[in-house]
């Protein structure tokens, strides 16, 4: 639950409906021991994408202006494969997105969709 951003005192109300009585350092010092092998873990699996993904880009508004979110996607399971957050539009450098997708994912694509973004 830590690792997923809820905070210690809500994880031990948690545990205390559950009848497991836990103090705070302790979830704390278990969630130090457990992230980095979790880490691990996690880090052997690659998403299964195919041949065909897509780019585009999702404009929203933020309290400063206009945000805009580029994304590369998988197409079919429409798995976000890289993602980067941009305050302009035009201009933006997006190779290093793509190299992050290709490397996340272990593979490149045959078939990228795009709306003239590149």
């Amino acid at each position: 639950m830590v690792s997923k951003g809820t905070s210690l005192k809500s994880v031990k109300e948690e545990t205390g409906r559950k009848d497991h009585k836990y103090r705070r350092s302790t979830i704390y010092r278990w969630t130090v021991a457990c992230c980095p092998i979790m880490d691990r873990y996690a880090a052997k699996f690659r998403p299964n994408t195919g041949y065909r993904w897509n780019c585009d880009e999702l404009c929203f508004r933020t309290f400063r202006g206009n945000s805009y979110l580029f994304a590369v996607i998988y197409n079919s399971s429409r798995f976000i494969l890289s993602h980067m957050v941009s305050p302009v539009k035009f201009g933006v450098k997006l190779l290093g997105m793509f190299w992050e997708a290709a490397y996340g994912a272990g593979t490149v694509p045959r078939v990228f969709i795009t709306d003239g973004l590149l």
